[in-house]
């Protein structure tokens, strides 16, 4: 069970990353944990508009959620950089 939820956890973490970072004004960093960092051009503007949108993150560190809950913040994210 743990070793499904852990591989699970690794992809998602890796498509988000790519996703990320495929994105113009994005920078994510490579992570081994359950989150990634990222930097924006405009940092406090996205953390207002995400927030706006239901999306609340820290230091603009996401965490790897479901693949539904990763291709909503995606989603809003692109649209906001």
């Amino acid at each position: 069970m743990f070793e499904e939820q852990t591989r699970r956890i690794k992809a998602d973490r890796a498509d988000l990353l790519e996703r990320l970072n495929a994105l113009n004004g994005v920078q994510a960093r490579q992570s081994q944990a359950n989150f990634i960092l990222f930097r924006v051009t405009n940092a406090p503007a996205v953390f207002d508009d995400l927030k706006k949108q239901g999306i609340l993150i820290k230091c603009l560190r996401v965490t790897v959620g479901t693949a539904d809950e990763n291709q909503a913040f995606l989603k809003i994210l692109t649209k906001i950089v």
